[in-house]
């Protein structure tokens, strides 16, 4: 009798795993990078690697490395025609600003910071 009990309880429990949906993979960044900065925009990129699924993303751009001082917020999707890549104009920035950026997951997930300069303005000379 605890034999047909132990095989039923275990049969229950085989079923309940095949009901318990699949844990959704942690989103993994793949590094940040900044690039085709003029004197009031920037390209910002990253990669964010989610078991093969698409992750909605938000960007923070701050003047201060400790995001006290949030300037700009972007947002995007990655996609697979894309290699789950993410490239976001940032604009109407400050001329010849230091401006920190960083990435955020849905799920709480924080790229590592990067961070850029924009460059003097056209009648500003550069340091």
């Amino acid at each position: 009798m605890a034999l047909r009990s132990l095989r039923r309880a275990l049969l229950a429990v085989c079923i309940l795993a095949t009901l318990t949906p699949a844990a959704r993979a942690e989103v993994v960044f793949d590094g940040v990078a900044a690039g085709d900065a003029s004197s009031t925009d920037a390209v910002l990129w990253t990669r964010a690697d989610n078991g093969g699924s698409t992750t909605n993303l938000t960007a923070q751009l701050a003047t201060d490395q400790g995001f006290a001082n949030i300037v700009a917020t972007l947002g995007g999707t990655t996609r697979a025609d894309s290699d789950f890549t993410l490239r976001l104009l940032a604009s109407a920035l400050a001329t010849n600003t230091r401006y920190y950026y960083r990435f955020l997951a849905p799920s709480g997930v924080v790229s590592p910071t990067g961070q850029f300069v924009t460059a003097p303005a056209p009648n500003q000379r550069a340091a």
